[in-house]
């Protein structure tokens, strides 16, 4: 066989024929009838030629060995020879061959995706889209021979795996994973801060994290109107106003507002109706900070509302208010309209400056402030 192995010596046997001559005295010679004769031979009296690559005999007792045979078949003449007599055997060695193919795996990796990781405040859901097992491979040939094993080269190979295939573990406020389509869904973030939940999936000898986040609750500014009335008669008044203001880092946010109300005379002030004010800008409180920019494009409402009255003006500043009105800062005044310079009845924009250096604070407003001076 292919590893290797010895023919052991059996026997040898020297043979021949004989026959008897017969010799007389008078007259020719006479002959028997040839006869089969001969004896055994011990293995160490036969001499021996020959060789062949991977064979030996053994001078003693004759055995033939072979040696592990790690290519095509092969073989070996030995030539016996004894008392002027000879003969030859052949012996051959079978080709090396594949006995058994395995294979073998290494560098396993698992791939997930999903449609999207991150989802709004208010809840959402982050579908699943596919999974895939990965590895390379190779296959392991053992041979008769007994030599070591060879092997192909490494190739890629994997699969997909179905969503419910998968291992996963992993938990976070909020966020639940479906167990069969492994959707992930979050409920409604009420706190204003970011949140993120991760996961880690498993299949076979791989493993793969993801991280989903929501966004926070954000944080809503309203944007709202104040009046002071110096005049000697209730006035009531309507604004109409769009706001824009832009931030240190050059973002901007707007709002439009529709605000009425009835402000007391002789030095009343009031808080007006505010018909809108809408969310103001999504940012932690803690990056909401001046200075700001803050433009108001007011249009004739004010004075359709004013002109039945004769004041001397109409003033407006743009103030930071925490959640109990209490003013933390406050832009220059400006006279936005007059008996000579009355307000009109097209829009007429207004900027104002404010430098409030520090974190925003929760539940604080932008505030129009009007005064009317009599």
């Amino acid at each position: 066989s292919p590893s290797g192995g010895t023919q052991t010596f059996s026997s040898a046997y020297y043979g021949y024929k004989y026959r008897y001559r017969y010799d007389y005295t008078v007259g020719s010679s006479s002959y028997s009838d040839w006869t089969a004769g001969g004896y055994g031979v011990g293995a160490s009296s036969l001499s021996v030629s020959g060789s062949g690559t991977g064979f030996s005999i053994n001078s003693s007792n004759k055995n033939v060995t072979a040696s592990s045979n790690t290519g095509g078949k092969r073989g070996v003449t030995y030539t016996y020879s004894y008392n002027g007599t000879s003969t030859s055997v052949y012996f051959e060695q079978a080709a090396d061959y594949v006995t058994s193919t395995s294979n073998e795996y290494r560098n396993y990796y698992l791939n997930v995706e999903y449609d999207g990781y991150s989802m709004g405040d208010v809840g959402g859901t982050c579908t699943f889209s596919s999974a895939y097992y990965g590895y390379e491979t190779r296959e392991k040939y053992t041979w008769a021979s007994g030599r070591a094993a060879t092997y192909s080269t490494w190739t890629a190979g994997g699969y997909s795996v179905g969503a419910s295939s998968l291992s996963v573990s992993g938990s976070g406020t909020g966020f639940s994973i479906n167990s069969s389509n492994r959707n992930v869904t979050t409920s409604a973030n009420t706190g204003t801060n970011q949140r993120s939940c991760t996961y880690t999936y498993s299949y076979g000898s791989a493993s793969k994290s993801l991280t989903f986040y929501q966004d926070g609750k954000p944080l809503e500014t309203n944007i709202l109107a104040y009046a002071e009335n110096n005049y000697n008669t209730d006035i009531y008044i309507i604004i109409s106003a769009h706001v824009n203001i832009t931030y240190i880092d050059y973002t901007s946010a707007s709002a439009d507002l529709e605000a009425s109300g009835t402000i007391p005379g002789y030095g009343g002030a009031a808080d007006m109706d505010v018909w809108y004010g809408g969310a103001f800008l999504n940012r932690p409180e803690s990056e909401w900070y001046g200075p700001m920019s803050v433009t108001v494009e007011l249009y004739g409402d004010l004075q359709n509302s004013l002109d039945e009255f004769k004041f001397q003006g109409c003033y407006m500043c743009v103030e930071v208010v925490d959640s109990d009105g209490y003013v933390l800062q406050s832009s220059t005044e400006t006279q936005i309209s007059n008996d000579y310079n009355p307000l009109g009845y097209y829009a007429q924009s207004y900027s104002f400056d404010l430098d409030y250096n520090m974190p925003f604070p929760l539940g604080a407003s932008i505030r129009l402030k009007f005064r009317l001076q009599d």
